[in-house]
């Protein structure tokens, strides 16, 4: 899912990947991976 935030992202598909953000925070995630997440998120604009 990550990967897929991570390609929304790039696209600049912003809407959609605030939507994905929000779901994978309410998963477990390794601290890894929730950091990974949290660069992410840097990436989106505010909406």
């Amino acid at each position: 899912m990550l990967d897929y935030l991570e390609n929304l992202v790039q696209r600049r598909e912003f809407e959609t990947a605030r939507r994905a953000s929000t779901e994978l925070e309410s998963r477990p995630l390794t601290p890894a991976q929730r950091q990974r997440l949290q660069q992410l998120k840097a990436r989106i604009p505010p909406g």
